[in-house]
């Protein structure tokens, strides 16, 4: 019987280029950071390891892979195409021509678009930043915008006698640019704020959700650039003050957030050529050896990872209703073409035209990890990362792996406080 640890986070975090966390440049959703990978790996007996992440999401079980000093064989399985490509772009395309290409398509574009930001009220010129609003109904008010004006930023509130006018210019704007967007209808989910008749582009502002339209049909051809564009999409929509970004499709009614898109679309490349300037994934180890399989672990096949060819595998994987992946990753896919599968992602959701229920998510569960222990080696390990304070489903989900032939040796708890 194969074993398994336990390892708890105690809060969710984000795949981001931050001071801890520089071991990609991308956006997803992750828990596990890559020194902690690196620990796990490190910790083995053996030099020569096969290591297989089946749900490897933003990819940080690779990147604790490349840290590590030993020889490793990875090997990686992701249902979802978009952190493949954000992996790819990472791992293989960094470098100096590409990037000075991308910076000057960017500032093509800019140059193309940033009069749509722009308002003239008398002799004045007046470029917006941020939008603050308030939302009744359907009806966007604004509160006060970030603005420059002559060179100079500064706040636009109710008390400046330039505030109504610029509110009915941008309100006005908004209103053509919704007749102009594509209406892009969302399967209602109240569990991850998609109400009834929904949407895409109701959590964007239109002229927000017009430029992104623009960007994507500029550089539909451009992978690396529509790579770019991932990164930003969740910036753009409308936000709480906090940038709390993180559940897609929500927003809230006070104090919500219309930003700039040409200006998060310009920081994000300086990050990205400043990130390719101090990423050491290459520089720290060439020893590990990846492939990368876009599709179901349940759809894994003899061919694809031999049986009892793993010696580690370390994971985090989906647990119940905490993330909709597959369901958060339409907006990508419309952007990118990045395809999301809702079909066969292992998850409890109350989409209405898909409805999965606990019994279906936990015989998932159990199928994919009796696939799991018949790729581990006889003496092989498998780490689970896992974030959950029920104890009902904490023993429903260890009960199914159980069942696929696994026995926990132990547990232990790992800090994510940055």
């Amino acid at each position: 019987m194969a074993s398994y640890n336990l390892v708890r986070m105690r809060k969710m975090e984000f795949s981001k280029l931050n001071k801890k966390n520089n071991d990609s440049f991308s956006f997803y959703w992750g828990r596990k950071s890559a020194d902690t990978i690196k620990q796990i790996i490190d910790s083995h007996p053996k030099n020569n390891l096969s290591i297989l992440d089946p749900f490897l999401g933003s990819g940080t079980t690779l990147y604790g892979s490349l840290k590590s000093r030993k020889n490793i064989s990875f090997i990686g399985v992701e249902l979802n195409e978009m952190p493949i490509q954000q992996i790819k772009f990472n791992l293989n395309n960094l470098n100096p021509d590409l990037l000075e290409q991308m910076s000057k398509d960017v500032e093509y574009f800019i140059a193309k678009i940033e009069k749509l930001y722009s308002y003239n009220i008398g002799k004045l010129q007046i470029s917006i930043e941020k939008v603050y609003l308030n939302k009744d109904n359907k009806i966007m008010d604004p509160i006060c915008f970030d603005i420059v004006l002559d060179g100079i930023k500064s706040k636009l509130d109710s008390q400046h006698p330039l505030f109504v006018k610029l509110s009915e210019l941008y309100l006005k704007r908004n209103i053509n640019f919704s007749k102009k967007i594509t209406k892009v209808y969302l399967d209602e989910n109240t569990r991850i704020a998609i109400k009834k008749d929904m949407y895409l582009s109701d959590i964007y502002s239109p002229l927000n959700f017009y430029i992104l339209e623009q960007y994507k049909l500029e550089f539909q051809e451009n992978s690396e650039m529509i790579f770019l564009l991932s990164t930003i999409l969740h910036s753009c929509k409308y936000t709480d003050t906090k940038y709390q970004s993180q559940y897609p499709y929500w927003f809230p009614k006070k104090n919500l957030v219309d930003r700039n898109v040409l200006m998060i679309l310009d920081k994000k490349m300086k990050s990205l050529i400043q990130f390719s300037s101090k990423n050491q994934i290459f520089k720290e180890n060439m020893n590990t050896n990846y492939e990368l399989h876009n599709k179901s672990i349940l759809d894994i096949s003899n061919q694809d990872i031999s049986d009892a060819s793993i010696d580690v595998i370390i994971t985090d994987p989906p647990y119940y209703d905490q993330i909709a992946y597959s369901e958060y990753l339409k907006i990508w896919e419309y952007f990118t073409k990045y395809k999301s599968d809702l079909e066969k992602e292992i998850v409890v959701s109350n989409r209405k035209n898909g409805e999965k229920n606990i019994e279906n998510y936990l015989k998932m569960i159990r199928n994919a990890f009796t696939i799991l222990e018949k790729k581990l080696k006889n003496n092989g390990k498998m780490y689970i990362f896992f974030k959950d304070t029920d104890l009902k489903k904490l023993s429903l989900f260890l009960e199914s792996v159980e069942k696929s032939g696994f026995k926990l040796t132990d547990s232990f708890y790992v800090s994510t406080k940055k």
